[in-house]
Parts: structure tokens; C-alpha cells; sequence
């Protein structure tokens, strides 16, 4: 029997519509998209259908610029890097930022970390008190890809317009579990990723507002070139199938995702009762994640590492929310988890936790 994937929050497997959609682009469809004749003409439209498509999938309007990289880790550090200015180095970051935007910040601004609520939320308020003249940029994850708390984005987005500062968000943890529209967010500039949308490994994207400018990461002959080196055709046409299809059955998959992860909370609640802690319950969160402890000192690498059949993360709680050195088992469920699945992976974590305990 296969093993129990309840890890979608880290990565998601490819999808059949993005696998068939890529093939082509393996083999024959070989040609640069920046070559001459048809064969370059036929990859290069198969590139801008799919930057329709991403765009599309997250309510963007054609006209503004949508970039591939070759990766999230790229995304997010075009994001802050590009925005850095020489006379504005300040950087404003939530607590839950992605390792690839906390190196770009510590390697070229003057870095803030945002305060919080003991959930993690970052209030608008909290966003105003520390803008400045000299602050570039703000950048805040959509939602937390410990707890899957989400932030307030349109109301930051609305403090930063006022100011005149660019505002950041990275959408990975959300796009593909709930709706994205980039237009109601707010914000100037939006990271995505194709690998947690069911998408291919190594495939990314940026989003800029009109009128917003960023400098681009690398810099080739072509001094105007939003982003230089060779594309991915497969995996860029392979990232716009799964965009497209993520967006087209989100309404569907959302309240399937959010039955599933409460199932799995509500039968590791009954059987372990107290000794179960759900972080931040109550606050708004994404439809798909579930971060819990099994009794705040249990050393949850040692239960994953025991779980045979279960896939699942162990994550490092931010110390506002459980104290200093406290884990967390964080199950997250995607869409080809099922009830049967879950409650197999509920008596999986139980019976460990009762053999360690």
C-alpha cells in the first residue's frame, strides 16, 4: 500500500493536465522560443498562452507584466532585491517570510520584522506605525505556511498605496487551495509557484502592477530584458495547465480540502483529547492546513520519522505563538487526499504517538 501524502503545503504531485500538456515540449517541440522560423514561433506562443493563462488564474489584466523564473526562491528574491532602491534600503517583513526573502532583505536593506498578534497576524496598523521615507518595501506571505494563517492583504495594500511603498506578497501557500485574485489583494508585486499548484518543479512566476518598476536579478547583453537566459517552455506551458485548472476547480476543491482537514482534526481530537493542540484554530486560515502538537515538549521529528506510511512536515512554531522551541506535526491536505486516506493517517499518528508516549 502507497504511502499517505499529507504534505501538499510543501509540494504537490504533477497534475495529468499539466504532464500531457508539457510532453510535446520534451521531445519535438524542441526549439527556443527566442529562434527563428516556426518551429521558435510555435514555442513561443505556447510560452504567451501559458503567461495568459497564469495570469488569468490569479484575475490579473493582460497588460500588466507577469515574469517566469526558475523557481519560487527566484520569484521572491527579484521581489525584494528589485525593489531595494539606493536611497531606500528599509525592508519591512512579516515573521512567517519564506528563507529566500529573509536572505535578500539581510543581504541588501535595512530589515524590520513586523509585530503580531499571537496568531501571526500583522495588522494594518502595525504596517503604518513603521513606514518611512525610507522604507522600499513591504513584503508579507499571503498565509503562513506553518499554521496556514492568513493576513489582512488588502488592508495592508491600502496603507502602502497611501505611502507610496510597494507591498510584496507571495501567494505560494494559497494559490490552488483558495481563490487568488491579484486585483482585490492589492498588491504591486505577486510571487507564485508552480510546484504547489500541481504544476511542474522549477517554475515560478512574478506578477508586477503597471506602472510598478523592479529591477530585474540578472542583467544580460540586452539591458531591457525583464529577465535574460533561456526559458523552460515545458515547464512554463506545463505551469499554465495547472494554473488554469487549479482556478477552474477552486470553488470545488476548497470545501472538499477544508471536510478533510477537519475530519483529521476531529479524529485526532477524540482520541487524544487534550494532549491535541490545534495553533491558531480560531484565526482565518487556508482551507487545507492543519498545525498540531501532540503535548508541547513531544518531539515530533522523532513521531514523523516513525510514520511509515504517512507523509507529513514537522515545522518550528514562532515563539509569540507556542514558546521558545516548540514543533508542530503540520498535515496538509490536497487534491487527491481522500476520507478513507485520512482517517487510516489519524490511526497512523495516534498508534505512534501512543508506542512513543
Amino acid at each position: 500500500m502507497r504511502s499517505i501524502y499529507l504534505d501538499y503545503a510543501t509540494t504537490t504531485p504533477l497534475c495529468p493536465a499539466a504532464q500531457q500538456a508539457m510532453l510535446p515540449f520534451l521531445a519535438e517541440q524542441f526549439e527556443s522560443p527566442d529562434g527563428w522560423g516556426p518551429g521558435a514561433e510555435a514555442v513561443r506562443q505556447a510560452v504567451e498562452d501559458a503567461r495568459f493563462r497564469v495570469r488569468r488564474a490569479i484575475g490579473a489584466h493582460d497588460v500588466c507584466p507577469l515574469w517566469f523564473t526558475s523557481g519560487l526562491w527566484e520569484s521572491l528574491q527579484t521581489a525584494v532585491l528589485g525593489s531595494v532602491e539606493r536611497k531606500r534600503r528599509g525592508i519591512l517583513l512579516s515573521p512567517w517570510e519564506h528563507a529566500a526573502v529573509k536572505a535578500a532583505a539581510n543581504g541588501c536593506g535595512d530589515v524590520t520584522i513586523l509585530p503580531c498578534d499571537a496568531d501571526g497576524i500583522v495588522s494594518a496598523r502595525a504596517v503604518e506605525d513603521l513606514l518611512s521615507d525610507d522604507v522600499a518595501v513591504v513584503s508579507i506571505a499571503h498565509a503562513s505556511a506553518t499554521t496556514g494563517v492568513l493576513q489582512p492583504i488588502p488592508e495592508i495594500a491600502a496603507v502602502c498605496q497611501r505611502h507610496g511603498v510597494k507591498l510584496h506578497v507571495d501567494v505560494s501557500s494559497t494559490f490552488g487551495v483558495q481563490e487568488v485574485d491579484v486585483t482585490k489583494l492589492g498588491a504591486d508585486i505577486v510571487s507564485l509557484s508552480s510546484e504547489h499548484v500541481y504544476g511542474p518543479k522549477g517554475v515560478g512566476a512574478l506578477w508586477i502592477k503597471s506602472g510598478v518598476l523592479i529591477r530585474p536579478l540578472f542583467v544580460g547583453d540586452d539591458h531591457g530584458a525583464a529577465r535574460v537566459g533561456f526559458y523552460n517552455p515545458a515547464g512554463i506551458v506545463g505551469f499554465g495547465a495547472a494554473a488554469q485548472l487549479a482556478s477552474d476547480r477552486v470553488h470545488e476543491s476548497a470545501p472538499r480540502m477544508r471536510m478533510l482537514r477537519d475530519q483529521l482534526a476531529q479524529e485526532l481530537r477524540a482520541a487524544l483529547g487534550d494532549e491535541l493542540t490545534i495553533w491558531s484554530a480560531a484565526a482565518p486560515r487556508v482551507p487545507n492546513v492543519l498545525a498540531c502538537s501532540l503535548g508541547r515538549s513531544y518531539d515530533h521529528h522523532a513521531l514523523a520519522s516513525s510514520l511509515s506510511d504517512v507523509v507529513a512536515a514537522v515545522v518550528t512554531l514562532p515563539e509569540k505563538l507556542a514558546g521558545s522551541n516548540a514543533t508542530a506535526l503540520r498535515l496538509s491536505v490536497g487534491w487527491y487526499a481522500d476520507e478513507d486516506e485520512v482517517s487510516r493517517a489519524a490511526s497512523a499518528i495516534v498508534d505512534a504517538w501512543e508506542r512513543a508516549s
